[in-house]
């Protein structure tokens, strides 16, 4: 992952920054740098980006189902399982399994990842910014779900700089 250095001039940022800290065990810098490395992801394609780990090494992750065998695959299947465990109330959200976002966030919840997890996105979080589709569920209200009644919490740092934390304390 390249390294780069804080933005002094990027309003977004210095306003997402301080809106949202990062855990002491996830640099700003590391993060920065992730963002940066990541070109501005376009709508239909694939999602990427870097989960962040205690020690600061960044991760890749990406939407899709993957190939047979594949890490990929098996972060699908994993949020795939665990969404249709949840009941008939989680129905809506199986078409959302293979994204980025969602695969993290499963992957956090049943594991032993830290309390505060913070991935790094190539665009918004899916369906934080309108159009939104009647009857289409999105990645923003499945996140806020899974994060209700739990005490960890999951920070998306996108592209822009922008960060949303999970669950929306507002929203708890």
């Amino acid at each position: 992952m390249p390294t780069a250095a804080l933005p002094t001039s990027n309003p977004h940022y210095e306003q997402a920054r301080t809106a949202t800290p990062l855990p002491q065990d996830v640099s700003e810098g590391t993060v920065e740098a992730a963002r940066t490395s990541l070109p501005v992801g376009k709508k239909g394609e694939t999602t990427s980006g870097w989960i962040m780990d205690e020690g600061n090494k960044g991760q890749p992750v990406r939407s899709g189902i993957g190939k047979e065998g594949t890490p990929e695959r098996q972060a699908y299947q994993q949020s795939l399982d665990h969404l249709q465990s949840l009941g008939p109330r989680y129905e809506k959200f199986l078409p959302l399994a293979h994204h980025a976002e969602v695969k993290v966030a499963v992957n956090a919840l049943l594991s032993g990842q830290p309390d505060h997890q913070v991935m790094v996105i190539d665009r918004p979080v899916c369906g934080r910014f309108p159009p939104r589709l009647n009857n289409r569920r999105y990645c923003d209200e499945l996140l806020q779900e899974l994060y209700r009644d739990t005490p960890k919490t999951l920070t998306v740092v996108e592209r822009d700089g922008q960060r949303v934390t999970y669950p929306k304390k507002d929203a708890r």
